[in-house]
């Protein structure tokens, strides 16, 4: 079995089912690695601000505290995505000005189109999201990444099937990020 989550509240619960066995690899977007899993890192992937319209004196780049004045509508405290968020906010002494908490990325994104807030997404190409266009999405400074790890149990070896799994997967993915619509993504992993 192989389950894949971005920037979920089940990274927990994917963890401790590859801990325990039942669950053989997955990719977790991390932003810390707190458990004693075997991790590939793959990639770093920058977060972006995204908002409906551009905001005015911004060409590419935000600052932490220009965000800290708007009002974004961000994941809930469990989501993956909030956690390193939250910890380069207070490691800059700032809070952001949270307009809405989301519960899903559809709901991120209809607050965005809706004119509630603006969102922190790791995605520099918006061109999937529906017919009607964002902004172009801002890269934040000081940078908030995310990192893409396979990760499968230290005590249960992968099976010949598992490990076919994870070499197809390992080739897919470097092809994938080194594409044009993943901007702000960096391959980390050694070969």
């Amino acid at each position: 079995m192989m389950i894949f989550r971005r920037g979920s509240t089940q990274v927990t619960c994917l963890e401790s089912r590859i801990a325990a066995g039942s669950v053989d690899l997955a990719i977790l977007y991390e932003d810390e690695f707190t458990t004693a899993l075997t991790r590939k890192p793959l990639f770093r992937q920058k977060l972006y601000l995204i908002s409906l319209e551009p905001l005015p004196g911004q060409a590419n780049v935000i600052s932490l505290g220009r965000i800290a004045e708007m009002p974004p509508v961000l994941p809930g405290r469990t989501n993956g995505r909030r956690v390193p968020i939250e910890r380069v906010f207070a490691d800059a002494n700032l809070k952001p000005n949270i307009a809405l908490e989301a519960d899903t990325l559809a709901s991120e994104m209809w607050a965005v189109r809706n004119k509630i807030g603006c969102t922190i997404l790791p995605v520099g190409d918006m061109s999937h999201f529906g017919p009607h266009p964002f902004a172009k999405p801002l890269l934040i400074e000081p940078p908030i990444h995310f990192t893409c790890s396979l990760v499968h149990s230290a005590d249960f070896p992968l099976t010949n099937a598992g490990e076919a799994v994870r070499d197809f997967l390992l080739g897919f993915i470097e092809r994938r990020v080194s594409q044009a619509d993943m901007p702000g993504t960096e391959w980390i992993a050694s070969t």
